[in-house]
């Protein structure tokens, strides 16, 4: 991640409205997938990209041990101080590897940050208990791709055809895989041609827009929270799927 971004991202993820939404949506995705397998909460859950830990500090109530990875050594710091509780890992996955066996497993939009993605899913493949819960999301579409996908380090944008194939190499089966954030990919669409129009200008940081738009834009994206558990969309500024490992559950 660029250092430009990576000091923004510290200010905004927690009153960005997409950063708000978006664990709103994946923790109703979760509590329904528990709901599914009878529990109420995961036995032993890894975030790989966790940085400073707002989706575990979210989502702690949904299992009962924690563990991160996140590459940046100040993110981590920050996240083991704010969940003393968790077990953060402090370096690169898959270079960087978990011990132990996970019940659930979850990279929301960092899978596009690891060059050898398939590497990355063998080694989760390895990491994830029979019948475990693999959530992953990523930004969708190549051809959506700006100088801001640059700065943040991306290796790729995804189409769910391309992560489905991933997924299968990686021997792990997909239960469901789609798109989500619907409402506002016409606006992003309108935005990108606008951008190419403007030869190019990418807004150089992520920051809090006013507070009115914040939170229409906060509003908008999560409705999801509503459909987002049941259905994914046929498009969308994300795609995302749950997967399991093959095994039998235990």
């Amino acid at each position: 991640m660029d250092s430009r971004y990576s000091a923004s991202y510290f200010d905004v993820e927690s009153t960005h409205w997409w950063f708000q939404a978006r664990r709103k949506i994946l923790k109703a995705l979760l509590v329904d997938e528990l709901k599914k397998r009878g529990k109420t909460r995961f036995d032993h859950a890894l975030e790989i990209g966790c940085f400073a830990g707002k989706n575990i500090e979210e989502f702690r109530q949904l299992s009962a041990r924690w563990s991160g990875v996140e590459p940046s050594l100040e993110a981590a710091q920050h996240a083991q101080q704010a969940l003393p509780e968790a077990e953060i890992l402090i370096g690169e996955f898959p270079r960087a590897t978990p011990e132990g066996t996970y019940d659930a497993i979850f990279l929301f939009d960092v899978l596009e940050h690891i060059e050898n993605s398939s590497a990355a899913l063998s080694e989760i493949k390895h990491l994830l208990r029979p019948g475990g819960l693999l959530v992953i999301t990523v930004p969708a579409y190549q051809w959506l791709w700006t100088p801001f996908d640059t700065i943040n380090k991306h290796f790729r944008r995804y189409t769910a055809s391309r992560l489905r194939d991933e997924l299968y190499e990686a021997k792990l089966c997909i239960t469901r895989i789609g798109y989500y954030n619907f409402f506002l990919f016409p606006l992003a669409v309108i935005d990108r041609i606008l951008s190419r129009v403007r030869q190019g200008f990418v807004q150089q940081e992520i920051h809090v827009p006013s507070a009115p738009i914040n939170a229409v834009l906060r509003f908008i994206f999560s409705i999801e929270t509503l459909i987002v558990p049941h259905i994914f969309f046929p498009c969308g500024l994300s795609v995302i799927t749950i997967a399991k490992n093959k095994e039998e559950s235990v």
